[in-house]
């Protein structure tokens, strides 16, 4: 059985890191026949195995902004011949352009072919004005005539519906975690302080990141914490300056972009988001796979996907109430409850193993 994947680009995100696992996994445990076509450069960032194929599409590598939507076209013509050659069981494209390209090939060019599609966004929250409208239309008439769509959550579920696609043709797959990869924090209990506090991200408006330094200022004046900030992003300064006017600067350690979060987890003690609203939440699943227990908003949607109770190495509190999120890190502190909450994060996200996860795409393809 061969599998033709389609992605915008193999570069640092979530999308590309879930196909690239689901490749590794293909290729190496199934004896499936994989190829990955990036429409903008073959360069990966995630490891893919030697027996994938990755093909880009030649000169869209060069192509910036708008320029990259009238390439389209051209780039469904070159996905309809890597068809021709390797003549796949099936299609599967991650991210809008990659299943706006598919779409196209399926309709006008390898007609007759089943066409799947992952759809990994809140479209409301993605984009804005005249994008918002054209993405729209063209979402909408792409999915009308998609065999599966594969939703990695609830809430997106629900933006697809909104959207108009049909419900029977919408399966909900959650992002996979490769739970054996993982360092696992192995303390039965919190030792000594500072408190060891992590949060990754891009740093824009809607991770809130500036309600967390606000509950570290609170916290630190009750015990000592600390808070390792993983990301890059347009608030970088202003999140800075806030640590310093705050007076927690000392406590606070922006560590920029970190190519691979999984290898520091296991230095922390617990894991927190601010977030307005998640598709999913992978951040959140990566550290309960790292034994970390995690603190989150409730209100945001994917991350609730993932926890549902607090039983399972979780606890909500209300989003965006910073008291709240003071007093969830307190009572953690307080009670001990570090190495409980971590086991049950830690079992828990075995649900979301890359294995069971892979399995359920087959059984999307193939039903």
């Amino acid at each position: 059985m061969s599998f033709l994947l389609i992605i915008n680009s193999l570069e640092c995100g979530g999308a590309e890191r879930v196909l690239a696992s689901l490749a590794n996994e293909f290729s190496s445990h199934r004896d499936q026949k994989i190829t990955i076509v990036s429409l903008d450069s073959e360069e990966s960032f995630f490891p893919v195995s030697p027996d994938v194929q990755i093909v880009s599409v030649t000169g869209s590598r060069f192509l910036k902004g708008p320029l990259k939507l009238l390439a389209i076209p051209y780039q469904s013509f070159f996905v309809s011949r890597i068809i021709k050659k390797t003549k796949p069981d099936f299609v599967l494209s991650f991210l809008h352009r990659a299943n706006i390209v598919n779409f196209l090939d399926a309709h006008f060019l390898s007609r007759g072919r089943a066409v799947f599609v992952s759809e990994r966004s809140v479209l409301s929250k993605s984009y804005s004005g005249f994008k918002m409208l054209l993405f729209k239309k063209l979402l909408k008439w792409a999915y009308g005539h998609a065999d599966k769509i594969i939703a990695i959550s609830r809430v997106v579920k629900e933006e697809l519906l909104a959207l108009g696609v049909n419900d029977d043709k919408i399966v909900i797959i959650p992002n996979p975690v490769n739970v054996t990869t993982h360092k696992v924090y192995s303390q039965n209990f919190h030792v000594g302080l500072p408190l060891k506090i992590i949060t990754t991200g891009r740093l824009v408006p809607s991770k809130r990141f500036e309600q967390i330094l606000f509950a570290i200022a609170a916290i630190n004046k009750s015990f000592m914490c600390t808070l390792d900030i993983a990301g890059n992003g347009p608030m970088h300064d202003y999140l800075s300056d806030l640590a310093a006017t705050l007076q927690i600067q000392d406590k606070v350690n922006f560590l920029g972009y970190v190519s691979n979060v999984t290898e520091i987890l296991h230095h922390y003690d617990l894991f927190v988001s601010a977030s307005e609203y998640e598709s999913f939440g992978n951040s959140c699943l990566e550290a309960s796979a790292a034994g970390l227990p995690v603190v989150v908003p409730s209100g945001t949607g994917g991350i609730e996907d993932i926890y549902h109770f607090s039983g399972q190495g979780a606890v909500f509190y209300p989003g965006g109430d910073v008291s709240a999120l003071v007093n969830a890190i307190v009572d953690m502190y307080e009670n001990n409850r570090f190495h409980v909450y971590g086991v049950q994060g830690h079992e828990h996200s075995r649900k979301f193993d890359i294995k069971q996860i892979a399995d359920n795409y087959m059984q999307a393809v193939s039903e």
